[in-house]
């Protein structure tokens, strides 16, 4: 039975619970890393190198010098959980293409590997809708994870 718990990786849960701290900051003031990580008993290196690879992300900012450190770097309300997650863990979700003359789908993963399956398009869209079925206790429906996107047609002839 799914009991409905969702896992994240460790980095993504460092990084939400780093961005928490600078978020209960009302003034909005650098704190440093060392100060994040001691706060919620983080490895304080670990915690430096999550918060520099937020900030190339814009979600954090951080300023140099005596009273330097690592600051939110958009209103908290604009923040959320899947931009961290994605900020420090990549991109959630895959990338399906197809070629009409090759008859081939392209699967790129958030993983970075691709897949080629030489299945018309809806078929495979249907056979993966199929297999990503969630039970969903409580609810009157199962809910199944599906698809949002953009399906553009060549509207030209190929000759």
């Amino acid at each position: 039975m799914h009991n409905g718990a969702v896992h994240i990786s460790a980095k993504a849960e460092y990084a939400v619970r780093a961005l928490l701290v600078l978020a209960a900051d009302p003034d909005n003031k650098p704190i440093p890393g060392e100060a994040v990580a001691r706060s919620q008993k983080m490895p304080a290196k670990f915690v430096e190198n999550t918060l520099v690879e937020l900030r190339r992300t814009g979600l954090v900012a951080s300023q140099r010098g005596a009273s330097g450190g690592f600051k939110l770097g958009r209103p908290a309300s604009r923040i959320t959980i899947a931009d961290i997650i994605r900020a420090v863990d990549g991109p959630l979700a895959e990338h399906v293409t197809y070629s009409v003359a090759d008859g081939e789908v392209v699967v790129r993963r958030a993983d970075g590997t691709t897949e080629r399956v030489r299945q018309p398009f809806f078929d495979y869209l249907d056979e993966q809708l199929r297999s990503r079925e969630v039970p969903a206790a409580g609810l009157p429906f199962d809910f199944n994870l599906g698809y949002v996107g953009y399906l553009g047609y060549e509207l030209k002839a190929e000759t």
